[in-house]
């Protein structure tokens, strides 16, 4: 497989160490700003959306040793963890940290301790293994999830030399100009990431045995598929159009107004 040198990195049955987690950061991996096995703080994000609107802009990331957003007190002596997982927005994307609904659901649970291991352009593919992981070297008592587009699984090559993904691309038996061509291989391509979204949905909730799991997404089609293929106890109902009120700082994430709506929707439906 072209990019590919070593199949086993990208097998969560083979990481045991917190720091593995960050290979499924794979916008992070990539940043300039990124040091490995250590804290740091940066933002905007080089390139990003964000930094193009204003690359000065007041946004900082405070980003942990394993790769992601947050302190995370992981003492032996600990309060009851609840691990969030997401993309962009849960990372909280041009927002402070203090205004991300994972901060906001921290307050709301003063005795309970909240991990953000929301991933920058990350797709549900790469959540469930996180999360398979994440379940295995670190222990928490709870998942939250706000899942990306079902849709979001393959993205271009990275200039890095450990994650080195290629888009699917159709073969050369597709014309172009040919509209049934392009229609057949739209058609397929949906099935294949349904069917997709739907193993890895399964995994998520087999391996959530005696943890309280609850999910949603920002995508109406993709919580169409969490409501019909999950049982109702793990189905977050928020609607995005109901929660979405502002955008952050690049104009295109949720806002802190929206984070904040999250946070009190989420906090409503769950029972710990």
């Amino acid at each position: 497989m072209d990019g590919i040198d070593n199949l086993s990195q990208l097998s969560p049955a083979l990481m045991n160490d917190k720091h593995d987690l960050v290979k499924f950061h794979e916008y992070m991996l990539t940043c300039p700003e990124y040091k490995p096995n250590k804290s740091f703080t940066c933002g905007p994000f080089k390139d990003s959306e964000e930094w193009n609107v204003d690359p000065n802009g007041p946004t900082r990331y405070n980003i942990n040793e394993y790769g992601f957003r947050g302190d995370w007190n992981l003492d032996l002596s600990r309060k009851v963890r609840i691990a969030v997982f997401g993309d962009s927005c849960t990372f909280g994307v041009g927002v402070d940290e203090e205004d991300t609904f994972v901060q906001h659901l921290n307050k709301m649970y003063p005795s309970y301790s909240l991990l953000n291991f929301g991933m920058v352009g990350s797709s549900i593919e790469n959540i469930a293994k996180c999360y398979s992981v994440a379940k295995r070297v670190i222990e928490f008592d709870f998942a939250l999830m706000l899942l990306p587009d079902h849709g979001r699984f393959c993205w271009p090559v990275y200039n890095h030399p450990i994650w080195q993904h290629t888009n699917l691309l159709p073969g050369p038996g597709l014309d172009p100009d040919n509209k049934e061509h392009l229609d057949y291989f739209k058609s397929n391509n949906e099935l294949l990431e349904t069917n997709r979204t739907i193993n890895y949905l399964n995994w998520i909730n087999d391996i959530a045995i005696d943890k309280t799991l609850s999910i949603w997404s920002w995508s109406k089609e993709t919580n169409n598929i969490i409501e019909q293929v999950m049982p109702e106890s793990v189905f977050a109902n928020i609607d995005p159009k109901i929660v979405e009120t502002d955008h952050a700082r690049d104009h295109q994430h949720p806002g802190p107004k929206t984070h904040k709506r999250i946070a009190e929707y989420w906090y409503e439906s769950l029972e710990f």
